[in-house]
């Protein structure tokens, strides 16, 4: 089953109290709270805060988004502490990290085996508050390809991944993406972006509907995660909204609903 929200992330200028009333308008079932406006790291009261008001309007939970990124620690456990802190209150079962700041392609042998060994270390931690690890499946880190981020799971038994559609990829290399990843997959991150432009999701209706397709696929339930739209304002959240609960009923009925 694939469920609907939005990464908080998109409007980093509204309160949590804005985006959660736009959530609730557009008829999505949940949030991915991020860690660098809404939720900061160590905020157990503004994390509970949070948590009641979706309660309150029957939003669930989709993860806590955080900045965290592999090898800029030198006590990861430490460093760490706060974002489970966060995550424990607002009983978030998904972490968002970051796999580090490289191409997977510049990583030496010795430093994939650091960075690998703090992440085990993560994911033990983020496991006893019953939340999972999810990389953050980006250019730029660990998990840059379906190759890289399979030898990055690999390495890090019980780690996971999001997934959103790579920079400038062409629809085959996303959905092979999906496929190779199915197992790990967790959050879903949904926006239409070429060259750093944003477009209305609908601009790329018949890319999506193959790529819901495949995440129908998926073992268990999975949120898909508007982040970013065009223009960065409500009128297009709230279009984009449409589009997506369509995509996601079009996709679950194998039928030919139309954009």
């Amino acid at each position: 089953m694939i469920k609907t929200g939005i990464v908080s992330a998109t409007f980093r200028g509204l309160a949590a109290e804005d985006i959660i009333d736009l959530a609730a308008a557009a008829g999505l079932t949940g949030i991915e709270w991020s860690s660098d406006v809404h939720l900061l790291p160590g905020d157990k009261a503004r994390a509970r805060q949070v948590k009641k008001l979706c309660l309150e309007r029957q939003l669930g939970i989709c993860g806590y988004a955080s900045y965290y990124r592999l090898g800029e620690n030198t006590d990861p456990l430490s460093a760490f502490a706060p974002v489970l802190e966060t995550a424990k209150e607002l009983e978030a079962q998904v972490i968002r990290i970051w796999a580090g700041t490289q191409p997977s392609k510049n990583i030496s042998p010795e430093e994939l085996h650091h960075l690998t060994r703090e992440a085990v270390l993560l994911v033990s931690a983020a496991h006893n508050i019953g939340a999972e690890i999810s990389f953050e499946y980006h250019q730029n880190t660990l998990a840059d390809s379906p190759e890289a981020a399979l030898k990055l799971l690999t390495l890090v038994p019980g780690s996971r991944t999001h997934w959103q559609t790579a920079a400038n990829g062409e629809e085959e290399e996303n959905l092979r993406a999906i496929r190779e990843l199915s197992s790990y997959i967790t959050t879903v991150h949904v926006q239409q972006c070429m060259d750093g432009v944003y477009y209305p999701l609908s601009d790329g209706w018949e890319a999506w509907s193959n790529y819901m397709t495949e995440i129908t696929k998926l073992p268990g339930d999975h949120y898909a995660c508007l982040e970013f739209v065009k223009g960065g304002t409500a009128a297009q959240f709230l279009e984009d909204s449409k589009t997506l609960s369509g995509l996601i009923r079009r996709a679950e009925q194998g039928g030919d609903m139309n954009g």
